[in-house]
């Protein structure tokens, strides 16, 4: 009898213990953001933005296409050697299996580049050759109003791409060799093409072949790349033989290719591998054989930032003065939660994208940034309550543009993010709730937003208390070093729920850091360190004030020991209880 009596309360304490990691872990639910919920919002709504824009361009009626023949299979030197890069991902990048170069984070000035062409020459047609996996390409801004051809010398990647966007009116693959069937392609039925990437990867007779095919065809507008050679470039101021699949630093203005200056151009990004400057330009067709056969380095602006279209000529000036693209590609924040009320005012229409002046981020201007002097809320707060993720919008576009606007932002604009929280129309001191840096993160804050369709989440502590807020929100790009460009909007914030905890409003800004602080003097190009990959920068110190509560970037809140004095009173009586309860069954039990 004793042990039945023992055998049944030990399945009461069983039963009694499994509720109270029950009643935890609800509780926890109720003061934590975890990570994968933070994924699953941001790819819900990654997702939700694909999905409207492949119904926006599958409902826009599209011209018949030009059939155009499927060549005889490529050699199997060059077919096969690009064959292997693609099937055994030689090229080593988890997210493109055409390489790091076409990855999200590389192509920011590769999109901005198209897009300004697009607007610049307004192409009905466009030729992108190779093509690769598409990986980056229907991000640029414009392409939906083109009728895209994409060509590529490995079958499974056309196969591939064809699957991808079966629904996509206006997106064709096409299996060709470049060198030997490009000059078969219909005649002046293509307004511009891109040849990104791939002749550096040919041997120069077979580059040359591809140069003369895109003119026989009646390319007008030819984009491809230029290498900038340095003293310890792979291959410093000449093009040299390689085999298919190998590569070297190729530059079109040199023999044996002597082209004429480009119209445009825009640097890109150093590339590790060749120890040279990559640069994206824009050839006027015929332009093969134009040039002196010289490079004069002189003619290309390649000093930081490399966020802006440069025309060379006049010719150039007055095409990207007509369009009106002769913008910097600076960027500002024009949404939370998708309401533009939210946002405090602004002090001059037309400076919306403007940092901060170096100047002046000692002093009350680094406060709101382009807001207004401190004497107005915004016309309609957001409310949001505690333990939720706020989305923030960031764009380059007007302000008056739509919140959904997927512009590209600030290429080149790495660096990290603050959001601190404060009362009243001018706070006496803020606490920081959230901040991305490559510590954190694994990846600047740039490169996160734009991967998230230019939108920055932050969660709000479950434990904040219900009350009328100012959340301060900055990005500070240090691609410029020892002139950190701070980018900052303030906006009204009514959060709801049941927390009871204070900031603490112990940050004061302006006085949190100056010229010298070492997060702001930090150098992201020492050491051969590649300004893309935030990984590589743990050493990323720490600055702005310490974290009110433990908020990591994946949006997960951890429960410190204090918090737990902060459950409602109803739980905490309800925990009493079953703690009693639990230590009479164990007193009983023994």
């Amino acid at each position: 009898m004793a042990n039945n009596s023992r055998i049944l309360v030990a399945v009461l304490l069983v039963i009694f213990i499994a509720s109270l990691l029950y009643l935890n872990s609800e509780q926890m639910q109720r003061f934590s953001l975890t990570s994968s919920s933070c994924s699953q919002l941001q790819t819900i709504e990654s997702s939700l933005n694909d999905i409207k824009a492949g119904i926006a361009k599958i409902s826009v009626p599209q011209q018949a296409a030009v059939a155009i023949p499927v060549p005889a299979p490529a050699p199997t030197d060059r077919a096969g050697a690009f064959t292997d890069i693609f099937v055994n991902n030689v090229w080593g990048s988890s997210e493109s299996r055409s390489g790091l170069g076409s990855t999200m984070a590389y192509t920011v000035q590769a999109r901005l580049f198209m897009s300004t062409m697009f607007k610049i020459f307004k192409p009905k047609s466009f030729l992108d050759s190779p093509c690769g996996d598409c990986n980056w390409q229907p991000s640029i801004t414009g392409i939906e109003n083109v009728l895209y051809t994409g060509v590529d010398i490995v079958p499974n990647v056309v196969l591939q791409n064809a699957k991808k966007y079966i629904g996509n009116k206006n997106m064709r693959f096409v299996n060709l060799d470049l060198v030997t069937d490009l000059k078969s392609l219909p005649k002046n039925q293509f307004d511009i093409a891109l040849c990104r990437d791939a002749i550096q990867h040919l041997p120069l007779e077979d580059g040359m072949e591809i140069y003369k095919g895109f003119q026989e065809i009646g390319i007008k507008i030819l984009v491809t790349n230029i290498v900038i050679p340095s003293d310890n470039s792979l291959n410093p101021g000449q093009n040299i033989n390689v085999v298919p699949g190998s590569v070297y630093a190729n530059n079109p203005l040199l023999p044996p290719f002597n082209f004429s200056l480009p119209l445009f151009y825009i640097p890109e990004h150093v590339d590790g591998f060749l120890n040279s400057l990559k640069i994206l330009a824009a050839f006027e067709l015929p332009s093969l054989g134009k040039g002196p056969g010289t490079y004069d380095p002189a003619i290309f602006d390649i000093s930081l930032p490399y966020d802006k279209v440069n025309p060379i000529g006049k010719k150039a000036e007055a095409l990207l003065k007509g369009d009106g693209s002769s913008w910097k590609a600076h960027f500002f924040i024009n949404s939370l939660n998708d309401n533009p009320n939210a946002l405090r005012p602004i002090a001059t229409v037309g400076k919306e994208n403007s940092p901060v002046p170096r100047d002046e981020i000692t002093g009350e201007s680094v406060i709101c940034g382009i807001a207004k002097p401190f004497d107005a809320f915004a016309k309609t707060p957001a409310v949001v309550a505690a333990g939720s993720i706020m989305k923030i919008h960031w764009t380059n576009v007007g302000a008056f543009q739509q919140p959904t606007s997927t512009d590209a932002i600030g290429a080149n604009h790495y660096g990290i993010c603050h959001v601190y929280i404060g009362q009243g129309l001018k706070p006496n001191g803020w606490s920081k709730l959230y901040e991305t840096t490559p510590k954190s993160s694994n990846d600047w804050c740039l490169n996160i937003i734009a991967k998230k369709n230019n939108n920055y989440y932050v969660p709000i502590p479950s434990v904040l208390k219900a009350g009328d807020y100012v959340l301060r929100v900055e990005l500070i790009a240090l691609h410029e070093p020892g002139n950190p460009q701070f980018y900052v909007r303030c906006m009204d914030v009514k959060v709801t729920g049941s927390g009871e905890r204070t900031p603490s409003f112990d940050v004061k800004i302006p006085g949190a850091w100056d010229l010298n602080t070492a997060g702001l003097t930090y150098n992201i190009y020492n050491k051969g360190r590649n300004a893309t990959d935030g990984s590589l920068f743990k050493d990323y110190p720490d600055w702005g004030g310490s974290l009110w509560v433990e908020n990591t970037l994946n949006g997960e809140y951890k429960e410190s020991a204090s918090d737990s004095l902060h459950r409602t009173p109803i739980a905490n009586i309800f925990m009493i209880i079953l703690n009693i309860y639990v230590s009479t069954l164990l007193i009983l039990l023994i």
